[in-house]
């Protein structure tokens, strides 16, 4: 009778093991940046963004500008103004802007604004809560 009297505390001890919740508590991610703070909890996508500036005065996507398309919007001018930004949703957070001169140093930003965002998907996926971005921004 003792025995039973064990064994079945024992398994009732497994058994209360067995049913304790196994889901993980979710890390608030914070991306700290010049205006303040930002939950990326809710998040669903993020991506980089790099505009410049045409001839108009209207800033288009260059994100996926080649050389040839850089040196068609850049004819005649000395300099090309360029912004770079993140994008979370449907919210943009800007991180920097500035004129560029050549093919190289626009090709330089954009890969710039592309490592930034590698780093916040990074973050995004790891277990770390809080990411600060105010050296990135100007």
């Amino acid at each position: 009778m003792r025995t039973l009297t064990i064994a079945v505390c024992v398994g009732l001890v497994l058994l209360m093991a067995g049913c304790r919740s196994r889901k993980k508590s979710a890390i608030e991610k914070t991306l700290l940046h010049a205006r303040g703070t930002l939950n990326l909890a809710n998040v669903k996508t993020i991506g980089p963004r790099v505009q410049a500036q045409d001839a108009s005065g209207k800033m288009v996507d260059a994100i996926t500008f080649d050389e040839a398309a850089f040196t068609a919007l850049q004819a005649n001018r000395e300099t090309v103004t360029v912004k770079g930004a993140l994008t979370f949703d449907d919210q943009v957070l800007p991180l920097e802007q500035k004129d560029v001169t050549s093919w190289s140093r626009f090709r330089g930003f954009r890969s710039d604004i592309q490592d930034r965002y590698k780093k916040v998907n990074k973050f995004l996926k790891g277990t770390r809560a809080q990411l600060d971005i105010r050296k990135w921004q100007d």
